[in-house]
């Protein structure tokens, strides 16, 4: 995408042209240019994510490039109220009321649905790992269910639970790689050509895969 701009007067959002994208935010100011000679051109690489990404954990932006702050969430703003609420004679419910505002790439009420999914998503492995844990301690302790306990185990830790910076989290899951189980698959060959991930993130992903009782070799 790239903006290109001359003369005196207003940049905004809507000045940016080209690539598979729609600006939606249009009328937000980019910058200004303050005589009839000026003249401004940008060219933007963008990506998709998630959460916040600062622009110091950017470690191969290319030669010549300035990395800044992505905020990749399209909720802007969220104000939320926990009521009593009485249902026939029964008055000891809470309703629970949300206000959402969003950016316009999505609405409020789609990102209110994918919010739930997400979050139940999170739960179901919660209730998984738990059925696990009851279960193996009622089974034998052989050699073949041991280990059958941990490939499982490193197949169901997803890699949003690693405490990872959210760009290594996205090369990864722009990959596949979702679980530490695949992790292990994939191997360290397919970790470095990772795009953005470099030795201090293969160290960071070591280090926390350790967290969970398993080793990986990656560096």
């Amino acid at each position: 995408m790239t903006l290109s701009s001359k003369g005196k007067g207003l940049v905004t959002g809507a000045n940016f042209k080209g690539g598979d994208v729609e600006v939606v935010n249009k009328d937000q100011s980019v910058a200004e240019l303050t005589t009839s000679d000026a003249k401004l051109e940008i060219e933007l690489s963008i990506e998709k994510g998630l959460g916040f990404s600062a622009a110091e954990d950017k470690e191969e932006a290319p030669f010549g490039s300035m990395a800044i702050d992505s905020v990749f969430s399209p909720v802007t703003k969220v104000v939320y109220k926990v009521e009593d609420e009485r249902v026939g004679r029964t008055s000891n419910y809470d309703k629970l009321t949300l206000e959402v505002w969003t950016d316009g790439a999505i609405s409020p009420e789609d990102a209110v649905m994918q919010s739930a999914a997400v979050l139940t998503q999170f739960f179901g492995h919660v209730a998984n790992n738990a059925d696990e844990k009851a279960g193996s301690a009622k089974t034998n302790s052989s050699a073949e269910g041991a280990k059958r306990v941990a490939d499982e185990k490193v197949n169901e830790i997803i890699i949003d639970e690693l405490d990872l910076p959210t760009r290594v989290i996205n090369a990864l899951l722009r990959e596949k790689i979702e679980t530490v189980g695949d992790l292990v698959t994939r191997g360290p060959e397919a970790l470095a050509n990772l795009k953005g991930v470099g030795r201090k993130s293969i160290s960071l992903i070591e280090k926390e895969v350790e967290k969970f009782g398993v080793k990986i070799e990656l560096s």
